[in-house]
């Protein structure tokens, strides 16, 4: 491959391959950083499952206005559903049919 040219690093055209020179190339400084990085981001990457819900639509008995400021204050970032639960006093079970069926 010879000496690196300026602002590169060595890189592997399949990841699970040697470091071979018909299997490398060249790329600038940035682009290896980002591939690092979304490898690592991957690794840690946990896909997120919802439980079922425990009752259906119909059975959940709570006032609209509070269902309209539930889902408002999570379309707006608040991501933690006890907090919200609380806040309402209403059960998390419920915050969390509530997001998944009306937001």
């Amino acid at each position: 491959m010879g000496a690196a040219p300026e602002g590169t690093v060595i890189s592997r055209i399949d990841a699970e391959g040697n470091f071979a020179p018909g299997n490398c190339l060249w790329i600038p400084r940035k682009e290896r950083y980002h591939q690092i990085h979304l490898l690592k981001r991957k690794e840690f990457l946990i896909p997120q499952t919802f439980p079922k819900p425990v009752i259906t639509i119909r059975e959940i008995n709570i006032p609209p206005n509070i269902i309209h400021a539930i889902i408002k204050a999570h379309a707006a970032g608040e991501a933690n559903i006890n907090k919200l639960a609380t806040q309402y006093k209403i059960s998390t079970q419920d915050a969390i049919n509530i997001i998944i069926y009306y937001a």
